[in-house]
């Protein structure tokens, strides 16, 4: 109980109602009497108590309610369509189980109306048939492409048949650099995979945009390249390297491999080119497990020290 500091009466909780008798406002009376609480402990507990068991009701009933809800939605799911693979439950809402079942339905729709590219497009296309005859955009441009099927495992194991159209990406594979097409690929081929980190082979270690090609080789930067005229404007014989490798373990004890980028058979020597900006803390330990090498950092090209001791910075 609280007994009122003004009346001395004894109250479960000081309301509003009794604190205008005595001239006071909530505000007020915790400014006159501020240790005095206007709810009496007993009181302050079976709000806490009731609360929680509101709370613990209320989602056992909403949980309740859900598992009703999912029950009756297994009954009867919503269905992709295209495909007709049952939707999830959050996913009802949808018309399409994937954006693939969504282009099919949405291609075969056009194409069966009669609908055809627009003149900018056809003209687009024109220009990419006439840089790569070989590709499909000639079959897009003449109306002659045929979809193929592939098999794809859903996560609720089902396997469905997807058709791969007009919307299918042309890229350039990493290997080789022949053009493809493909929606998920990076490789032209399963030879080319095979060249790549991932396939568990040699994989050079620039984007595309910086690569060229130097006598037949494959240059993976711009610094590879001017270091490889630097070679020949001394007459240093060099072979670039993508197939000699090195093994070394790292501190964890994992096997690793390890490619050189330039060869010099007149010192048996190894040059590595390094990007300032790619070392990494473990470089030592490639370079360790060579004979005879020499790391150049892209930024302070010069020619290797097995050839001159003092060759000039480019």
């Amino acid at each position: 109980m609280i007994t009122c500091p003004i009346c001395h009466k004894q109250f479960n909780q000081l309301t509003n109602s009794h604190l205008k008798t005595h001239s006071h406002t909530t505000d007020s009376f915790r400014v006159a009497f501020p240790d005095i609480d206007l709810v009496s402990p007993e009181v302050q507990h079976k709000n806490r108590t009731n609360s929680a068991v509101g709370r613990e009701l209320s989602s056992a009933a909403n949980q309740q309610k859900f598992t009703d809800r999912m029950q009756d939605y297994g009954a009867n799911p919503a269905v992709c369509a295209q495909c007709a693979t049952p939707l999830s439950y959050v996913d009802r809402h949808n018309k399409f189980c994937s954006h693939n079942c969504a282009a099919i339905f949405n291609n075969k729709q056009r194409y069966e109306s009669g609908w055809t590219h627009s003149e900018g497009t056809i003209q687009k296309l024109r220009e990419k048939v006439l840089a790569n005859p070989s590709g499909i955009y000639k079959q897009h441009l003449e109306g002659t492409w045929e979809p193929r099927h592939v098999a794809i495992k859903q996560p609720s194991e089902v396997i469905k048949r997807v058709t791969f159209g007009p919307h299918t990406k042309v890229r350039q594979c990493q290997v080789c650099n022949k053009t493809f097409a493909t929606t998920t690929r990076t490789t032209c081929s399963t030879e080319c995979y095979l060249l790549t980190r991932k396939g568990g082979g040699f994989q050079p270690n620039s984007t595309i945009v910086h690569r060229s090609t130097y006598k037949d080789q494959q240059m993976d930067s711009g610094a590879e390249l001017a270091f490889a005229k630097l070679l020949d404007a001394h007459n240093v014989e060099w072979q670039k390297n993508s197939t000699m490798y090195f093994t070394f373990n790292y501190p964890t004890g994992k096997l690793g491999k390890y490619y050189p980028d330039f060869y010099l058979p007149k010192y048996n020597a190894w040059i590595e080119i390094k990007g300032k900006k790619y070392y990494r803390n473990d470089d030592p330990i490639r370079w360790a497990a060579v004979p005879n090498h020499e790391c150049i950092f892209s930024h302070q090209l010069r020619l290797p020290a097995v050839c001159t001791g003092n060759a000039p910075v480019l």
